[in-house]
């Protein structure tokens, strides 16, 4: 029994000190190339990976979108060219939620495009979404964006019913 204890034991010894150093080997670049960043205090890796604390090395990785102000390409009238879109969750602003008739329809569409006169930064949607028909405006890609102009919306009056809302939206790649 006790021969059959040892052999066990001596098996698993790969897999502990493999274990031990399993942060570093995550953070070394794969066959394709792929690497992983780990954000976690030295004091974390220290304790995962059985070692002395460490300083953490920067690793020369490059995020997948850059926003390069000299790379970005101007028309005629001085504004960005958008090269496209990149769709993704977000957030938008609901000025309108109808029922399902043609008199909704109408005031939809008639608030779509008064909120065009009234920000002409931000695209407004008119839709319908069964069973009524709703009108968003704005393509934020997060929470805070999206509250910075959900009170100049608010105080412009354009509508009693002013909410965010979570959907899928487009944000512009210049």
């Amino acid at each position: 029994m006790k021969r059959y204890t040892l052999v066990f034991i001596l098996l698993l010894l790969p897999f502990a000190t493999y274990a031990q150093h399993f942060t570093d080997s995550l953070r070394t670049p794969n066959r394709n190339g792929g690497i992983v960043v780990l954000k976690q205090s030295a004091k974390i890796d220290s304790l995962v990976n059985g070692l002395k604390p460490k300083t953490p090395v920067k690793s020369p990785i490059t995020p997948i979108f850059q926003h390069r102000v000299d790379s970005v390409q101007l028309d005629s009238l001085g504004n960005p060219i958008v090269k496209g879109y990149l769709n993704k969750e977000g957030y938008r602003i609901q000025i309108f939620t109808g029922a399902n008739s043609r008199e909704d329809k109408e005031k939809a569409l008639k608030l779509q495009r008064r909120s065009e006169e009234l920000f002409p930064d931000m695209k407004s949607y008119c839709s319908f979404i069964s069973p009524r028909w709703v009108v968003r405006i704005g393509d934020f890609s997060t929470r805070e964006e999206a509250m910075l102009r959900i009170t100049e919306v608010r105080e412009s009056g354009l509508s009693k019913e002013v909410r965010l809302v979570r959907c899928k939206v487009q944000i512009p790649i210049y």
